[in-house]
């Protein structure tokens, strides 16, 4: 809160708070034993994943909520939307300018990963949570497409009924919900596929970094948080 403050009364006082477009969000929350933790990698809850997006400035209309689904990659493009910049080819996410002036909604689904090979389709409803494949193999699409669906590698809440997501459908399901667990599932695989193939960020040689000039307590710490394979 202080520093938000100091930043807004530094761009008052220059003259541009009435012309400039601030957004305020995070890149996780945090599981404060909502679920019988305190951390923000051990799961793709809500209380995890779901954070502020808070856009003000021109072109927003003031005080208005919007219930859309919305993403940390709709950032971006919203930047290059306010400041009149082509959206950089094969960008992902929209202008969230278009979805907070009521002239399109937002997507169905967004989608989300975690850093213990989690994997996570939400909707306006339900939530689709899947763990135990590797999201660097290259053939994780067909290995997600073709693994039974199950309680253990696949979790289904229904996030309106069930906010803390604490039922897990799949323990029990109805044909219902099968159906609709199978249809996110393909979604996952859809976009899966539709990423474009790239070499791991851990990858040191692809990243021109010779480990040898590396301190090995910093590529230890790193490797032990999980930032470095």
């Amino acid at each position: 809160d202080l520093q938000l403050g100091l930043f807004l009364a530094d761009v008052e006082r220059n003259g541009h708070l009435e012309d400039t477009v601030i957004i305020v969000t995070g890149d996780h929350g945090e599981d404060l034993l909502d679920h019988e933790f305190m951390n923000h990698r051990t799961s793709l809850y809500d209380s995890s994943v779901r954070v502020p997006m808070i856009v003000f400035g021109p072109g927003f209309p003031a005080g208005r909520r919007v219930s859309d689904l919305v993403s940390a990659i709709d950032v971006v493009p919203t930047i290059l939307d306010v400041t009149g910049h082509r959206p950089v080819e094969g960008l992902r996410g929209r202008s969230m300018q278009s979805i907070a002036m009521g002239e399109d909604s937002g997507p169905e689904a967004v989608y989300i990963e975690g850093v213990l090979n989690q994997l996570a389709v939400r909707t306006a409803t339900h939530k689709l949570v899947v763990t135990g494949f590797d999201l660097l193999d290259r053939a994780h699409p067909e290995n997600l497409a073709e693994h039974p669906i199950n309680a253990v590698d696949f979790t289904l809440v229904d996030v309106l009924s069930d906010p803390g997501e604490r039922i897990d459908l799949l323990l029990d399901p109805t044909p219902e919900d099968s159906a609709l667990a199978e249809s996110l599932r393909a979604d996952l695989v859809r976009w899966r596929q539709e990423m474009r193939s790239r070499q791991s960020w851990t990858d040191a040689e692809s990243l021109g970094l010779d480990l040898d000039e590396l301190d090995p307590s910093v590529i230890r710490r790193m490797q032990d948080a999980g930032y470095w394979e």
